[in-house]
């Protein structure tokens, strides 16, 4: 983020006390510069039915406040059997979609998510985090050594997060510790960029700096030419 960027970033996911404060850690990472996460007073998301339901209006609440950037996010619920991969060749939906529409959907969620982005909000000011499950990402900053190659096509989300969080689940002040203790290693956010989800994500958030809406793929293929310690391998091997 350039000097004199208004620092503050727009977070609608499902958990603004926990998810919503990791995405901040990861932004501020992402852009080597502070991040002030925005939310409307008053204005809680309950899940992820909650975040796409209201998200329009989120972003209109934004617009208003003169915040101009955004990170909306959600868990891809029921893992790559039900909601495949984002590719960057998707056809988004169309920004009219209906709640209920994306509710019900068993395809793509980044793609969901973004039909519910007003026109207003192009591709390079408001991100659709390409997550799978947030505790995977955890998992994977943390040096977690999964029994799989896949977890998401293995492991349902009650296993990701017993795995992540122990049992029974802290309260959340003590995972928002443990979180940004596992992200404020060094080797954290090299052990990210080997995951495509974290490519996309990452390749989002610097169309922020570059003002530009390049292809998402071609991004995803430099930040893989970048990484600095070889954590991108061959990605059908990898968690997602």
């Amino acid at each position: 983020m350039a000097p004199g960027t208004d620092p503050r970033v727009a977070i609608a996911c499902e958990n603004l006390a926990v998810d919503g404060e990791i995405y901040s850690t990861l932004l501020g990472q992402i852009l080597a510069g502070p991040v002030v996460r925005w939310a409307p007073p008053g204005l809680e998301f309950n899940g992820w039915r909650h975040v796409v339901r209201l998200l329009p209006h989120f972003l209109g609440l934004a617009t208003t406040e003169g915040v101009s950037l955004a990170l909306a996010a959600i868990d891809n619920d029921g893992g790559l059997k039900r909601h495949p991969e984002h590719d960057p060749t998707h056809t988004p939906w169309s920004w009219e979609a209906r709640p209920e529409d994306v509710l019900g959907s068993k395809g793509c969620r980044v793609c969901s998510l973004g039909g519910r982005v007003p026109p207003g909000w192009s591709s390079g000011a408001c991100i659709v985090v390409p997550v799978q499950a947030l505790e995977t990402w955890l998992l994977v900053a943390r040096d977690h050594r999964f029994s799989v190659p896949s977890p998401e096509l293995q492991f349902n989300r009650t296993v990701l997060k017993g795995a992540c969080w122990g049992k029974p689940m802290p309260h959340e002040r003590l995972r928002f510790d443990l979180a940004l203790g596992w992200l404020a290693d060094p080797a954290a956010l090299p052990r990210l960029r080997g995951l495509r989800s974290f490519q996309l994500f990452e390749a989002g958030v610097r169309r922020w700096s570059s003002g530009g809406e390049a292809s998402g793929r071609a991004e995803v293929e430099q930040l893989a030419g970048e990484d600095p310690q070889g954590a991108v391998q061959d990605l059908g091997h990898l968690p997602r």
